[in-house]
């Protein structure tokens, strides 16, 4: 309904700063904790991956690659 879709935007508008910050500082732990317990990941041209355990392994290498010497990414 309406009224949950409004609380679901506000939630991500609540965590969003929080999930920039992880990015921008390479803290995969503060970002798979943003994450919730059954969150879906739905990357393009690949598989979903569901949970925070599919989730985390699939981004921690690519999450450790990032390169944030150039500045911020998100």
């Amino acid at each position: 309904d309406v009224n949950s879709m409004g609380d679901d935007i506000t939630a991500i508008k609540e965590v969003l700063p929080q999930y920039a910050v992880a990015v921008n500082t390479g803290d995969f732990d503060l970002w798979i904790s943003l994450w919730a317990d059954d969150g879906v990941q739905m990357p393009p041209g690949a598989p979903a991956k569901i949970g925070k355990e599919q989730i985390g392994k699939a981004a921690k290498p690519a999450f450790d690659k990032m390169n944030r010497d150039d500045g911020m990414i998100f």
